[in-house]
């Protein structure tokens, strides 16, 4: 993605904005509010963090530890906060998705079946209210979030086929995986291991309708567009110890960055998050993806 299409869509445009999107709050002023809230006492009842500090690398750095045993504990806890809802907002982004499918499904035995899948994907995210409570704001960490919102409202059923149920649910799953692995909270990783075979029956149950059109999208410049924004968007998403280094610090010099960004091996962290997508799709026989992948990292 260029970056003057980068800003339009930071700034709402070239993609026009539903207005329950959460609204996208200045570095500056998330900045202010977190210095406020490392003012508090911590809580007695630390039910935060949910993961520990080998949770993506986070041990390894030296923005960690050289940190104080308070800070290190308010360090794992925005973490764990970013974690929990990035999980968040991929739910949603399913649940929107299900219930437009229920809405455009030519069957009957279609319409039922997505109509069942946003009811598993709205009890998902009842599921974990029951752990966090949702910002009201969203960084510009989720722009992708906000991406993916827009599609599903303007996009047709074929193209949001692909783009939500084969590629996202897929790297669903395998992202879930490796959070379970890394999760400290046993009743957490119990909920997040039940989404599991629900986010791997979506995948695989998208890939099958998708081989049964008989062809590729016919659309397939909107296809590759809208792909290639996603996979930029994804990319361009700060890595989040160094976008929690950014927020806690107020500000990293270029060499601070430069040296969290060696300490995280975060080449390893992008080739690694695409090896294992490309994978899955690979096997499927789908070459969009792999051929924009190749071409974006």
């Amino acid at each position: 993605m260029k970056t003057a299409e980068l800003t339009l869509l930071q700034q709402g445009e070239g993609y026009p904005l539903p207005q329950d999107v959460l609204p996208i709050v200045p570095p500056s002023l998330e900045r202010e509010d977190l210095r406020e809230w490392r003012s508090h006492p911590l809580p007695e009842n630390r039910t935060l963090p949910f993961w520990d500090a080998t949770s993506h690398q986070l041990h390894k750095t030296t923005f960690f530890q050289q940190a104080t045993p308070r800070e290190k504990w308010l360090i794992r806890q925005a973490l764990s906060q970013h974690l929990l809802t990035e999980i968040y907002c991929l739910k949603q982004i399913g649940r929107e998705y299900m219930g437009k499918m229920a809405r455009l499904s030519p069957t009957s035995e279609e319409q039922v079946q997505y109509t069942l899948f946003c009811a598993d994907e709205t009890y998902h995210l009842t599921q974990l209210r029951k752990f966090f409570h949702p910002p009201e704001h969203l960084g510009m960490e989720y722009l992708w979030f906000r991406l993916l919102q827009n599609t599903i409202r303007q996009e047709e059923q074929p193209l949001l086929l692909f783009v939500i149920q084969v590629f996202l649910k897929g790297w669903t799953v395998t992202y879930y995986q490796q959070l379970i692995r890394e999760c400290c909270h046993h009743q957490f990783a119990q909920i997040l291991t039940g989404f599991l075979p629900q986010e791997s029956f979506y995948h695989i149950t998208g890939i099958t309708r998708y081989k049964q059109q008989g062809e590729p999208y016919k659309d397939l410049p909107r296809l590759t567009a809208i792909m290639t924004d996603l996979l930029a968007l994804m990319e361009w998403t700060p890595h989040p110890v160094l976008a929690i280094a950014e927020q806690m610090t107020g500000y990293l010099t270029p060499r601070q960055k430069q040296q969290l960004q060696a300490e995280l091996n975060l080449p390893h962290y992008h080739q690694e998050r695409w090896r294992r997508m490309g994978f899955l799709l690979g096997k499927e026989k789908s070459g969009i993806l792999l051929s924009l992948a190749h071409n974006s990292f």
